[in-house]
């Protein structure tokens, strides 16, 4: 049983909710809503429910390959790059990004789903000036790259700031979208 990441990660499933609810788009909000069911079923193994590990897996590897490329979409279709079309064909080569990857075996395919996600956040977040977004997207990125991990820091196992990281970024993200439907 690892607590704190248990607390965080209940924390990040309650900000996925806010965060998707202030979004204001549906693509964006399903994508949030998405990573907060991982967070849900991490909360719950993190505090000693063995049982949902393999759940837990399946549905990080569905925010990777789906929730956050679903927030980028999002934020196009908000800032009217794209119509729903470009976001179900979007949502289709997310995932289908993330099956390569389990077939071979490799996280990388579904890093760079979520990474193109990001990348699109920051496009049209920023292309509006919606700087929430760009900081949100861009914690994504720190999260993934620099604090998740094995081991602690200052008393805290990683996951758990990962997840304190997370919460940041999902509120940010939620509020950069919402910000593209705004004129510039």
């Amino acid at each position: 049983m690892v607590v704190d990441a248990g607390l965080t990660d209940a924390l990040l499933a309650v900000a996925c909710a806010l965060g998707a609810w202030r979004s204001g788009s549906r693509p964006a909000g399903v994508g949030l809503l998405v990573v907060g069911a991982a967070a849900c079923a991490g909360a719950a193994r993190f505090l000693g429910a063995d049982a949902v590990i393999p759940a837990h897996q399946l549905l990080v590897a569905a925010s990777q390959g789906l929730g956050l490329p679903l927030v980028g979409l999002g934020a196009l279709a908000a800032a009217g790059w794209i119509r729903e079309r470009g976001v179900v064909a979007g949502a289709v080569a997310g995932v289908g990004l993330r099956l390569l990857g389990t077939a071979l075996g490799s996280d990388l395919p579904g890093t760079v789903a979520a990474a193109l996600g990001m990348v699109a956040v920051v496009a049209a977040c920023g292309a509006r000036r919606a700087w929430s977004g760009v900081l949100g997207a861009l914690l994504v990125v720190v999260g993934g790259l620099a604090v998740a991990g094995e081991g602690s820091w200052a008393g805290l196992h990683r996951d758990a700031w990962f997840h304190l990281v997370m919460v940041a970024a999902v509120l940010s993200l939620g509020d950069g979208v919402r910000r593209t439907l705004s004129p510039a």
